[in-house]
């Protein structure tokens, strides 16, 4: 009777130590193992789902970034982070992702007057970007195809306050 028990014991802790195993990180855990102290902001998912942007807040200074993810033998991998970089009264940054040659451009608004963001492009075509509050501070960001625009912010009345020329 004892060995069937221990017989039993054993192949019960075998197995789930092979599941245990074989279950894969989530990719927030993956990014929270790998970035302490920083709060995602949003987690934006391409290409089936196997590639990955995740905006967060670095070391709590509410400065953006962005982390690049991809899935490799069904594990989340980290390639890139890239941070804002510019303090005027939107800061943005940018990172390719997908097989697109999509990228997701986003940051940080500084300034309170504005309430929309958007990115005009040169053949008048109009992108407009998600705001995301996160922890009393607004964020944007939006996917698109790079190429010679203007980064635009509105204040409530739908008036231009701030403009970037991408080229």
């Amino acid at each position: 009777m004892k060995r069937r028990f221990y017989l039993f014991l054993m192949v019960f802790v075998i197995t789930n130590l092979l599941v245990g195993c074989n279950n894969p990180k989530s990719l927030e855990d993956t990014f929270t193992s790998e970035h302490t102290n920083n709060d995602i902001i949003k987690v934006l998912k391409f290409n089936d789902e196997t590639e990955a942007v995740i905006l967060y807040t670095l070391n709590k200074d509410n400065k953006v970034s962005a982390a690049e993810y991809r899935q490799v033998n069904n594990k989340w991998k980290g390639s890139s982070d890239i941070s804002e970089n510019n303090a005027g009264k939107l800061s943005f940054g940018f990172t390719h992702q997908g097989e697109k040659n999509e990228e997701v451009l986003f940051g940080k608004i500084n300034d309170p007057n504005i309430e929309k963001v958007q990115v005009e492009k040169l053949s008048g075509e109009v992108l407009k970007a998600t705001i995301v509050n996160h922890n009393g501070t607004s964020y944007w960001y939006l996917v698109w195809t790079y190429g010679t625009s203007n980064l635009i912010g509105l204040n409530k009345d739908g008036q231009r306050i701030y403009n970037a020329e991408f080229k």
